[in-house]
């Protein structure tokens, strides 16, 4: 896809709105190594570390297709990366979840997963399930690794060489959730139609909130930071609403695809690849389980196709009073959007 630069964009009041449309919305170790650019807030042994830092809108774009197959420009200003994790001896392992990651991109559930498609087989999604199923399930479904923004630095005085700079951040989950709750505003819970927060454009500069990033020491383990007291202040013009200076720091943020979401998919394994690596992870009992499986799927569907027809027959061997029997036949048919889409390529774009 052809990549865009636009720092005027960013700063007219009229498009901030629709390049946030453009942004994705949603919707612990690194899908990528170790990045000097990469910034962290960290309480220092157990003492509470403070920061303030602003979210940058990101000037860097890509031409892509919607659902219709239209050009449109999609803006990063955040990314986010999923995977499945598996025990391997004493070591956890990652594996890219090409299908989740995707639908972050876009919304759209357009790519495949083998290890999704296995989870779906081997622990299905019951309504009946035991805690224990369900734990088992939710183990093997794919995860968040984080979602990265743009930041721009204003204080930290335990990391001055980051103060002045931009660079990637990894959103704590909790201050995540306030994210996403200042972007879709809050609804009432008894009126759909009525916000309680109204949404509010976090990336629209000048004059916007910083963040007061306050880690502290957690509970459950000392090497973990707690950023539960982190929060969005009131609204202030970012550097004094110098737009030279403006424009200069947004001429500094890192392409967050190109930097970390392109080389997380690119490391996904073909199809031969996972299907060797699961038989690894699973055993080569589990070639032979997906095919009974799907026999066994087959034939339950073709029973129920049967005893269907048997009750429809004995139905219309019924005429009805003064009208004629009418022959229908209706075809049910089950879509799985997985099936239908081709493996992801990095390169279509």
């Amino acid at each position: 896809m052809e990549k865009t630069m636009n720092i005027d964009a960013l700063l007219d009041s009229k498009k901030q709105e629709e390049i946030l449309n453009s942004v994705l919305p949603k919707e612990e170790k690194r899908g990528f190594q170790e990045d000097p650019t990469e910034y962290k807030c960290s309480h220092v042994d157990g003492v509470t570390a403070t920061a303030k830092v602003w979210l940058l809108p990101n000037p860097h774009s890509y031409a892509m297709k919607d659902a219709e197959g239209n050009e449109i420009q999609q803006s990063f200003h955040t990314v986010s990366i999923f995977a499945h994790r598996f025990q391997e001896g004493n070591q956890n392992a990652w594996e890219p979840c090409v299908r989740k990651t995707r639908h972050a991109m876009t919304g759209r559930w357009e790519a495949q997963c083998g290890l999704c498609d296995y989870v779906k087989e081997v622990t299905p999604y019951r309504s009946d399930e035991t805690e224990a199923e369900k734990n088992e399930r939710k183990k093997r479904t794919a995860s968040k690794l984080g979602t990265f923004v743009n930041v721009y630095v204003e204080e930290d005085k335990n990391q001055p060489e980051k103060v002045g700079k931009v660079c990637k951040m990894k959103i704590p989950w909790q201050l995540y959730d306030k994210l996403t709750q200042k972007l879709e505003g809050v609804k009432d819970a008894n009126d759909e139609n009525i916000y309680t927060i109204d949404p509010e454009n976090i990336f629209a500069l000048p004059k916007t909130r910083p963040i007061r990033l306050i880690a502290k020491k957690h509970k459950q383990n000392e090497k973990w930071n707690d950023y539960s007291g982190s929060e969005f202040l009131d609204r202030e013009d970012f550097l004094g609403g110098d737009m030279s200076k403006i424009k200069a720091v947004l001429g500094q943020c890192h392409d967050l695809y190109a930097d970390i979401l392109k080389p997380f998919l690119e490391k996904a394994k073909t199809e031969d690849q996972m299907n060797a690596y699961m038989d690894n992870l699973f055993g080569t009992q589990r070639s032979l389980d997906k095919k009974e499986t799907s026999e066994y799927n087959a034939g339950l569907e073709k029973a129920l196709e049967k005893k269907e027809e048997e009750e429809e027959a004995s139905v219309d061997d019924i005429p009805s009073v003064g009208t004629a029997v009418e022959e229908k036949t209706e075809e049910v048919v089950e879509k799985n959007f997985d099936e239908e889409v081709p493996a992801f390529n990095p390169d279509d774009f």
